[in-house]
């Protein structure tokens, strides 16, 4: 288990998989998860970590997390949808258009495809998707989500926590 600290409360946090997320330890620190696109090890420039305690999103600009946006009504969102089975360019597409939809509505999102490598495998992506979905407020199933297994263990994951549910082929989202 490789261990990193954390750039923004100087936590140790790990990394169970060697993977891109980091999760905390939320006994030693306030801040529940900090994702990294290019891993922990050396930030790149655009890489995001939300601090659940103040619901502020930090963003790298090249030398240091910097704060960018800390409004309470700003919610962190969770993309859920069929991605086994389906050729991957599709399921990118389909997830990013989400993606776009929700950013445009001023949700934090948190897209799988981006966060998740291609090739984890089934039990360890699911793992890691409800990792990700313990630090959301929301999930937002996309049209295709009662066809996946996975889709359907995270929205009841979501349910069990209380989450609000979207559904994004239902107005005001109305996603195609």
């Amino acid at each position: 288990m490789s261990s990193e600290t954390c750039p923004n409360c100087g936590c140790q946090v790990y990394d169970p998989f060697n993977g891109n997320i980091m999760i905390h330890d939320v006994k030693k620190c306030n801040v529940e998860i900090a994702i990294f696109e290019h891993g922990p090890a050396s930030p790149k420039l655009g890489n995001f970590h939300i601090d659940r305690k103040t619901n502020t999103l930090y963003c790298y600009d090249g030398s240091d997390f910097v704060e960018i946006y800390t409004p309470a009504e700003m919610k962190v969102v969770y993309i859920a949808g069929m991605v086994t089975g389906l050729p991957y360019e599709d399921v990118v597409k389909k997830f990013n258009k989400a993606e776009e939809l929700l950013l445009d509505r001023r949700f934090i999102v948190m897209n799988p495809t981006k966060l998740i490598p291609k090739d984890t495998d089934w039990s360890t992506a699911l793992y890691l998707c409800k990792k990700i979905l313990r630090c959301c407020d929301v999930i937002a199933l996309l049209s295709d989500w009662d066809e996946s297994r996975g889709a359907i263990v995270e929205k009841e994951f979501a349910e069990d926590m209380n989450l609000e549910i979207i559904k994004l082929w239902e107005p005001p989202y109305l996603l195609q």
